[in-house]
């Protein structure tokens, strides 16, 4: 076989392969984005953090399917909350997420969709900085046909078919994650630099809020719970930035799960995985709550 016949024969290789690979990357469709969304239940494997996942899912998925949102970094991201004030609820919330890169999320769900509700965390991180990592402000829909995070879409949906384990699968149809975090309840050091509130990054939250507020969107903050003995390390540092936070942003009914309230929940380790994040049961112990107090909030507001 002479050079001209074997790069012939390597190119159209190449180019079956591309061709074939976009057209099962349309059929399967992990971010419905190329077959109607409307009653799917996309489940999304990520290798990270879901953050191009999610930017893709919000372009149709989510607001053909959701009429209300969740919006913060991974201290709330596996909480799982189906149905808040009579809305469907999508997690939008991304690890390690700041309010630069939730914005760029949330605004291609508000594009075409029309949103209820949406619970906003009140947590250090997100108003820190408004740093975007992982690309995700230079994601294209193009992605959704042809990217490295699609093959690993593809990779679980054959483990799937194939009846294989399935821990690929990180983000749930209603977007919380399932944390695979090993248990350690040891206390770290805190950046000081986290308490401090970045303008940017606070414009950025607050222009969320607003945005949903005037499509209609009834707004609720939460306070995330920490493990009660690194929260009582950190209290003042906690309870100065809760305090400055809320007087910054638009006022809105606020469940704060670090007042005393909640002290017992705190103190039992069964409920976290680490020191800021929830176990699965201390997840739905406190999305539990969170449902009972949004519906008594909605009450007395009609």
């Amino acid at each position: 076989m002479n050079s001209c016949s074997w790069n012939t024969i390597t190119l159209a290789t190449i180019f079956t392969v591309a061709i074939a690979n976009c057209a099962l990357a349309c059929m399967l469709d992990p971010y419905g984005l190329w077959r109607d969304p409307v009653g799917r239940k996309l489940s999304v494997a990520v290798i990270t953090n879901g953050r191009k996942a999610k930017f893709l899912m919000s372009k149709r998925y989510i607001p053909a399917n959701f009429g209300g949102l969740i919006i913060g970094p991974s201290s709330i991201a596996n909480w799982d909350v189906p149905n808040l004030g009579g809305a469907q609820i999508y997690n939008l919330a991304i690890d390690g997420a700041d309010s630069a890169e939730e914005r760029l999320v949330l605004d291609q769900a508000l594009l075409r969709g029309h949103y209820k509700i949406a619970v906003f965390a009140l947590v250090p991180i997100i108003t820190a900085n408004h740093e975007v990592k992982g690309g995700l402000d230079s994601t294209t829909t193009a992605e959704s046909v042809a990217s490295f995070h699609l093959y690993i879409q593809e990779v679980a949906y054959a483990l799937r078919a194939a009846h294989r384990e399935t821990d690929f699968v990180d983000i749930a149809p209603n977007g919380h994650y399932n944390y695979h975090k090993q248990k350690n309840l040891e206390h770290w050091e805190l950046n000081p630099d986290l308490f401090t509130i970045d303008p940017v990054a606070l414009k950025h939250y607050r222009e969320m809020i607003l945005n949903l507020q005037s499509q209609g969107a009834a707004i609720v903050y939460v306070v995330p719970p920490i493990y009660e003995g690194f929260y009582q390390l950190h209290r003042a540092d906690y309870e100065t930035y809760n305090t400055t936070v809320r007087a910054l942003l638009p006022k809105a009914p606020v469940i704060d799960f670090s007042s005393s309230e909640y002290a017992a929940l705190r103190n039992d380790p069964s409920n976290f995985v680490d020191v800021m994040h929830l176990e699965p049961q201390g997840a739905q112990t406190f999305s539990a709550l969170l449902s009972t107090f949004v519906s008594q909030t909605l009450q007395r507001v009609q």
